[in-house]
């Protein structure tokens, strides 16, 4: 139950926010919204506030606002059409842009208040933060290659590979990294006890477990279970500005996954093992509620970036695919048909919607789903 109810918080407020920024946009250059809808239809609410239906629908898993459109004949002039295309191009890249100023403010209060920075390495690791962070040994597996080397419970580890780490999921993925290319090469580790340091060379082994879309992945470990101690913090009048920066290193990370998910699928016909459905996205959600606020507060911003990359990229039925078609119209000097738009956009949708389905079905088994969500 949790982590359903984690899910409908995060998706609820990233949705509602771009949302929002299309609505904002929207009524601010004189378009009529005819209704803001979240979720899905059928609709299971509505209600009727001036000229705009307010509606939540039954599937959460998007949102949308309908404009007043006249198909392109442009003789409405409150219509979406009557709009100058640079002024639909605002408006449609008007959610992505509030669903980056959504992650911004969220960071700018976990930099204040100070957090673990468990859900993506190297958000400590900007000029002016404090990070307190150190990675503790509060498990070691009996007769595991860490406990033949000396490893204890209380050892601090500090550097992996001659690389420094922070928090506890940098160790695996940099054991990962590093056997790559020799999964039998031995692994420095510094560790850190009673204030002094050594470095224990260990032999690493192959173990299976559950990635972040439940589904079993093949690691290297060496025997150990972890806890990150401390946290990354900066004074509250440089986290807008600490904030800002994560938020856009983050949106190139994002744009390098999605560019990267897109090369495999269409040069490969291959699903990358990072790409995730709802169904994965819920159980991040509900693996960061169980850890906290300030965790699942965390991920929200993750995935606020994420959408706002993905929908701004040129891609039929998003908002970056309205964008691009509108370009391209500015670009020949001329309007394409409402029959062409329409093809294209619907096209679009029914792919995208082709591979949400398959990768739920590579996530989960309906059996696996009702007991994550329950």
């Amino acid at each position: 139950m949790i982590t359903l109810l984690a899910f409908i918080f995060v998706l609820s407020l990233v949705v509602f926010v771009h949302e929002l920024g299309h609505f904002l946009t929207a009524k601010a250059k004189g378009v009529a919204v005819q209704e803001f809808g979240f979720g899905i239809p059928p609709r299971i609410w509505s209600k009727k506030v001036g000229e705009t239906v307010y509606s939540i629908n039954f599937f959460p898993i998007g949102g949308f606002c309908k404009f007043l459109d006249d198909e392109g004949k442009h003789n409405h002039p409150r219509s979406f059409n009557s709009k100058s295309k640079k002024e639909r191009i605002l408006i449609a890249s008007a959610g992505p842009i509030m669903n980056l100023f959504l992650a911004i403010l969220i960071l700018t209060l976990l930099y204040t208040v100070g957090f673990k920075t468990n859900l993506i390495p190297g958000m400590g690791d900007h000029a002016g933060v404090v990070n307190t962070q150190k990675i503790r040994i509060i498990g070691v597996d009996k007769n595991s290659p860490a406990e033949k080397e000396g490893l204890k419970e209380g050892d601090i580890i500090n550097k992996i590979g001659g690389q420094k780490v922070s928090v506890d999921t940098e160790v695996l993925a940099k054991i990962n990294e590093l056997t790559t290319k020799n999964p039998d090469e031995k692994i420095g580790i510094e560790i850190e006890r009673d204030s002094k340091t050594s470095v224990k060379n260990i032999q690493t082994f192959e173990d299976r477990i559950k990635g972040s879309n439940n589904k079993e992945i093949t690691v290297r470990r060496v025997g150990i279970t972890l806890e990150t101690l401390g946290e990354a913090k900066a004074p509250f009048y440089l986290a807008p500005y600490i904030a800002t920066t994560e938020t856009f290193r983050l949106m190139g990370l994002t744009f390098v996954g999605v560019l990267d998910f897109f090369g495999k699928l269409l040069t490969k016909f291959s699903l990358s093992e990072n790409a995730t459905s709802f169904v994965g996205i819920a159980g991040m959600a509900g693996a960061s509620a169980k850890m906290g606020v300030l965790p699942l507060l965390q991920f929200s911003a993750i995935l606020s970036i994420s959408l706002a990359v993905l929908n701004i990229m040129p891609i039929p039925a998003l908002d970056g695919g309205h964008i691009f078609i509108m370009v391209l119209e500015k670009i020949a000097r001329r309007d394409f048909s409402m029959k062409a738009k329409n093809i294209i956009q619907l096209t679009g949708f029914g792919l995208l919607l082709l591979l949400m389905i398959i990768l739920t079905i590579r996530d989960l088994s309906l059996v696996d789903l009702l007991k994550r969500i329950f």
